[in-house]
């Protein structure tokens, strides 16, 4: 399953150029308020107000019949790309790059691991009888 992710990565980076629409999102983190970047732990809450504005663009395109992929991978050349579109890489940053597209192939439901592996009640390693 994984050399199928992958040659699925592979493939969106090789024909990426060919894509209909690419969406970026930006932010200004000058306006993020990350509330835990002086505790002695890794942040988890940058992004966390961007992230599910891209979620929702991705669940609205696929009810359109619209295929998306989130990626990140762009910022490896942020300054460029922030450039192309005229954007000051002093003030924002690339959160999501989203090629937009008709999908070919089987656009079915998405396979989804079941819930109860994912899951725990009360205690971690506790799981719920879910009958």
């Amino acid at each position: 399953q994984w050399r199928k992710v992958a040659d699925s990565g592979n493939y969106l980076a090789e024909h990426f150029h060919e894509t209909p629409a690419i969406l970026m999102f930006l932010a200004n983190p000058a306006f993020m308020a990350i509330t835990d970047a002086k505790l002695d732990r890794v942040s988890m809450v940058g992004g966390g107000s961007v992230y599910p504005a891209v979620q929702n663009f991705c669940i609205a395109a696929r009810s359109l019949g619209l295929g998306t992929a989130f990626t990140t991978v762009i910022r490896v050349y942020q300054a460029e790309a922030l450039e192309v579109i005229g954007a000051d890489p002093e003030r924002f940053e690339i959160a999501a790059h989203i090629p937009v597209g008709y999908p070919t192939g089987n656009f079915g439901r998405a396979p989804r691991k079941d819930v109860r592996r994912s899951i725990h009640l009360d205690r971690y390693g506790e799981r719920p009888t879910l009958d």
